[in-house]
């Protein structure tokens, strides 16, 4: 099974522990950062794990589970239907359509086509 792991420079430490540890006991680890205890800026961080749950990054391989389930997500399309939304770090420039309505705009499955 592969992990896709990250954290910010206070939990660096912890990350470097915890990706021993799954690495130990078989689990393949795709560290999506920090790579260091310098202070870094780490919204970077989450969006680039986020982006291969929500399918806008192909996973290579792996499962996703929400509540025990196995969710089956190949594309964005996909992962909304199943619940799973990605909120951007920076939403006016990643996926906002200003000229578009709320509801619209929730409902874009290729914003960057559109936009």
């Amino acid at each position: 099974m592969k992990l896709v792991i990250g954290a910010d420079h206070g939990g660096y430490e912890l990350k470097e522990d915890l990706k021993g540890y799954l690495t130990e006991n078989g689990y393949e680890v795709e560290d999506v950062g920090t790579f260091s205890t310098a202070s870094c800026d780490y919204p970077h961080i989450a969006t680039a794990a986020c982006a291969k749950i929500f399918g806008v990054d192909p996973k290579e391989s792996g499962e996703i589970y929400l509540d025990g389930n196995r969710l089956i997500i190949r594309n964005p399309m996909d992962a909304i239907r199943q619940g799973v939304v990605l909120a951007p770090e920076d939403r006016k420039k990643e996926w906002l359509c200003t000229k578009l309505s709320i509801r619209d705009n929730i409902s874009l499955p290729n914003p960057d086509i559109i936009c």
